[in-house]
């Protein structure tokens, strides 16, 4: 039996597919269409047959669809002992997984569970010129330089992360194919048990990720010191936004990781992106190009960032922060 067909690996959030899953869709209907091939998604968990027809609206052709009461949640020997029998089912050319932390865990472990090789953290996926391997991009280096990778095994797998591909909108006229699955398991034959869910919420009772933010203000080594942090908060959360850094700063232990914008972190593409004293280095820009709108202030007039930005601001952060928050305090 031969090795055909993308299939996309549907991972859930409050009974729904989450949005990198849905964006990773986009890009594997793309694929699909290149080579005349059947874009899958395979959905694994519980009452999934709403989220089934959302994924034909999204583009694809098929849902292969394993519902159990074991499968609410994502458990690493459950999710990875379903997918391993897919694929000794029906055989697909390619897995694409997103890069979430479960995504992650799922894909190591069908990765060393079946010898297969597996690409991290993709930035894109392309066919060769004959159409018989897919090539894979991701940031290597500190995200400095951008690696093409051919993997030798079947089937091929990579891992990609939100904000990289935009994703088809729904067509509600759309027509696919759910095929149910049974495969039956134990509760011995998951180790790990999901005892409770504790949800991270700020203080107006709702979390924005950094990711999701339809505004993120972000700042770089232009702020000078750990304490003008401050002005970008204030400013971020006088506009509604969700506050970024660049890798530096992360160094320098000034904000942590999780806010951290760029290749190497959160890939952004919100509404508007504010850039304070960031210079431009190609691994941030990698993770917030595909911002609709992307506004830079630095003192630097050959600063790389003004090649990216729609509107620069040539001039002192401090001055021009004070400035912006002036103007747009009545709109906000």
């Amino acid at each position: 039996m031969e090795y055909k067909n993308i299939w996309v690996i549907i991972e859930k959030s409050d009974n729904k597919p989450v949005q990198v899953c849905l964006e990773i869709l986009g890009k594997g209907r793309e694929l699909a269409d290149q080579k005349g091939e059947k874009l899958v998604a395979v959905l694994i968990g519980e009452n999934n047959e709403e989220s089934a027809k959302m994924l034909i609206e999204y583009g694809a052709d098929e849902v292969i669809n394993v519902e159990s009461p074991l499968y609410k949640h994502y458990t690493t020997d459950g999710f990875t002992t379903v997918l391993d029998q897919l694929i000794d089912k029906y055989k697909p050319f390619a897995i694409l997984i997103g890069a979430t932390n479960n995504g992650k865990d799922l894909g190591g472990r069908i990765s060393a569970r079946r010898k297969l090789g597996l690409v991290a953290h993709c930035t894109d996926i392309y066919w060769n010129e004959e159409k018989t391997d897919l090539m894979w991009v991701r940031p290597t280096f500190d995200g400095k330089l951008y690696s093409t990778i051919l993997t030798a095994t079947l089937p091929q797998i990579g891992s990609l992360g939100s904000n990289v591909f935009r994703g088809n909108k729904p067509d509600a006229s759309r027509q696919g194919v759910i095929t149910n699955e049974t495969i039956e398991l134990s509760p011995e034959d998951i180790r790990t048990k999901v005892l409770e869910f504790i949800k991270n919420e700020t203080e107006s009772g709702k979390e924005v990720s950094l990711k999701d933010a339809k505004i993120v203000v972000s700042c770089g080594l232009g702020i000078q010191e750990e304490k003008n942090i401050q002005i970008v908060k204030d400013f971020a959360k006088l506009v509604g936004g969700a506050l970024g850094c660049t890798k530096p700063l992360v160094d320098k232990g000034w904000l942590p990781k999780e806010n951290q914008v760029g290749t190497t972190g959160t890939k952004v593409a919100p509404k508007i992106y504010f850039a304070f004293g960031i210079s431009g280095a190609l691994p941030h820009i990698g993770g917030m190009k595909k911002s609709d709108l992307i506004i830079a202030v630095n003192n630097d007039p050959n600063a790389p960032i003004f090649k990216t930005a729609h509107y620069g601001i040539v001039g002192d952060l401090f001055k021009a922060i004070p400035a912006l928050t002036e103007e747009l305090k009545d709109i906000f």
